[in-house]
């Protein structure tokens, strides 16, 4: 340019006068002057913010702009689109912290601005230039607004469940869960504020998958796929208070998940028997005597479990046999509880998980457990009596009744001393054998009353 002026200014100093040349000269020189300084003191035709063109704007002028932005943006709402369905939730980027950052806007500007040529100015430019708004904002705010996001949108996975029902197995398939993904959400974000306001704030929220720790495959693998074993006692349904005792034990226990080596214990499970925890009064047996207390009837439940427990062949910790014997099961066979010093415990020796059932029915309280069956395997449980202690006779008079009254007002049951034991057969041969316990019952008199003699 400057080489063409002064080629300029040498023609017409040959053709003109020297004085008349030197002004055109000057003249040329301010003008030239005056376009380079409102040119280069300006922003390019070709510069946007946004969808604003902010083409031959000065600095003055870009920060009363940068204004209405930073005004503009105090109420300006993200929208989330969170799934396919369209449901939205606005963002409202004051929420955020996020404001413009001037300094580092008013960089990128000066960057670009530098690299445009004089001609391209005056002329215009070849194609729009996008410069980049920078933002800054709070972190804790970033980070707190979506991280509440994150947790109203989070759908908690569920696990396979494994649970039986009036003896049959039931699985319940597992379900999926959902999280926010926030770090690209937030990468969205920023990346459409850089070009702000020329584009409207609409992210898509990517909702990742939670998977659940159990799956209906995890708790076949675990085992729980065959009646291990099954055993049950007789109750009486009209004595209520006792029924509704068995019942309710029997509900605090029933579809516990064993896993391999786990030890079970009757009383954690079930608790202390008191009032207050919704059991009833009905006869106990406590000295060897029938009295009546609330929980009366759950040593049915423990002792039927029991039972299932010694036909699975697994590991018994504690047992401990009733005073009198009773009447739903042969002596040898009962597991007396109270709470804080007597207990059932086992183990589950099985490399498998092992579900219990405990349900009653007509009349009848089953014991079952789930597990994975060795079809080669028989248990036998064998009480052998080695000693019958009769009962004792107790007349009572009663002045109340006619001479020759006579009534039996408790039965009279023998006493026994048992010595029990459980024998494995493998394919039908005997593999082992184990003496489990031996047990003393004391005899239950015989309570009569009778009228006075005549």
């Amino acid at each position: 340019m400057i080489k063409a002026l002064c080629g300029i200014k040498n023609l017409l100093m040959r053709r003109l006068s020297w004085k008349t040349a030197l002004g055109i000269f000057a003249l040329g020189l301010v003008s030239f002057s005056f376009l380079w300084l409102y040119y280069m003191f300006r922003l390019p035709p070709c510069f946007y913010l946004g969808e604003k063109n902010i083409g031959y704007y000065t600095f003055s002028a870009l920060d009363e702009h940068l204004d209405h932005l930073d005004y503009r943006m105090k109420k300006e709402k993200a929208v989330l689109v969170i799934n396919e369905k369209g449901a939205e939730k606005e963002i409202i980027l004051r929420d955020l912290g996020i404001e413009i950052d001037r300094e580092q806007t008013i960089k990128n500007l000066k960057k670009q601005n530098v690299s445009i040529p004089f001609l391209q100015r005056i002329t215009g430019c070849l194609s729009p230039t996008q410069i980049q708004v920078s933002y800054r904002s709070k972190n804790d705010c970033f980070e707190t607004v979506f991280v509440d996001i994150a947790a109203v949108l989070h759908q908690t996975p569920g696990n396979a469940e494994v649970r039986a029902e009036q003896g049959q197995l039931i699985f319940t398939p597992h379900k999926n869960g959902l999280e926010l993904a926030i770090e690209p959400l937030k990468e969205e974000l920023k990346k459409k504020l850089s070009i702000w306001p020329g584009e409207s704030l609409v992210l898509k929220a990517e909702m990742l998958p939670v998977y659940p720790e159990r799956t209906v495959f995890d708790l076949i693998n675990k085992g729980v796929k065959d009646e291990v074993s099954l055993k049950q006692t007789q109750f009486n349904p009209s004595n209520e208070n006792r029924a509704h005792n068995i019942k309710l034990a029997a509900s605090k226990i029933d579809n516990i998940l064993l896993a391999p080596g786990e030890l079970f214990s009757f009383n954690q499970y079930v608790g202390k028997a008191s009032l207050e925890g919704g059991f009833k009064n009905a006869p106990v047996i406590i000295d060897d005597q029938l009295v009546p207390e609330a929980g009366g009837g759950i040593c049915q439940v423990s002792s039927t479990l029991y039972n299932a427990a010694l036909y699975a062949g697994l590991e018994i910790k504690e047992r401990h046999n009733h005073g009198l014997a009773v009447n739903y099961l042969p002596p040898g066979f009962d597991a007396a509880v109270a709470y804080d010093y007597l207990d059932l415990k086992f183990i589950n020796n099985y490399p498998c998980h092992l579900l219990i059932h405990l349900y009653a029915v007509d009349g009848y309280l089953k014991a079952k457990l789930f597990g994975t069956r060795d079809d080669s395997l028989d248990i036998r449980i064998i009480a052998r009596i080695k000693k019958e202690i009769s009962y004792p006779i107790q007349e009572i008079i009663s002045r109340e009744q006619d001479p020759g009254y006579r009534a039996v007002q408790q039965t009279g049951r023998p006493g026994y001393q048992v010595e029990t034991y459980r024998q494995y057969y493998q394919n039908g041969k005997e593999v082992g054998r184990e003496h489990l316990y031996s047990d003393s019952y004391a005899p239950r008199p015989e309570i009569v009353v009778i009228g006075p003699s005549s």
